[in-house]
């Protein structure tokens, strides 16, 4: 996907959780089964090759692959647009703008807390290959330093 394709995508979906709040995969599939949407050949339409499910996730790939950069009053840092709504039920499927999140605190630290726990999943899973390679100490640092982070939000 070209810069340009990937911008207009960015802009596409940034107006579709204007206009409705909250990006969902349900939401992103709809809006592309139109013909003639931009998302529409980001798709499989093949019933026979792929089901409602699979294009739900197609949608989270996408969502999860847009970047934005944000600039703050020490540093410029490009990370995804779209994180896990921390509002959203456990059950549910949501997403939220980084833009937004940065205007409501507690959304904001509940965000943090929740990527922080994916960390330390796939963190935990990397300590035990670094078992096997010999890098236990460097894997502990790590995980340590994902640990102070959650419990920094958690607590304010």
């Amino acid at each position: 996907m070209t810069d340009e394709r990937r911008e207009a995508i960015r802009e596409y979906l940034a107006a579709l959780y204007e206009k409705h709040g909250r990006l969902t995969p349900t939401l992103v599939v709809k809006d592309a089964k139109r013909p003639n949407s931009i998302l529409h050949d980001q798709f499989e339409w093949d019933d026979g090759i792929a089901a409602a499910q699979w294009r739900e996730e197609q949608a989270r790939v996408l969502i999860r692959s847009i970047q934005v950069t944000i600039t703050t009053e020490t540093a410029i840092i490009e990370t995804v647009a779209y994180v896990r709504d921390p509002n959203a039920a456990v059950d549910a499927q949501g997403y939220i703008s980084v833009a937004d999140l940065r205007g409501d605190r507690k959304a904001a630290r509940q965000a943090i807390v929740y990527e922080c726990g994916r960390a330390t999943a796939m963190l935990n899973r990397a300590r035990d290959l670094a078992v096997a390679l010999g890098l236990v100490k460097e894997a502990e640092r790590a995980l340590a330093s994902v640990d102070t982070l959650r419990e920094s939000a958690t607590l304010k």
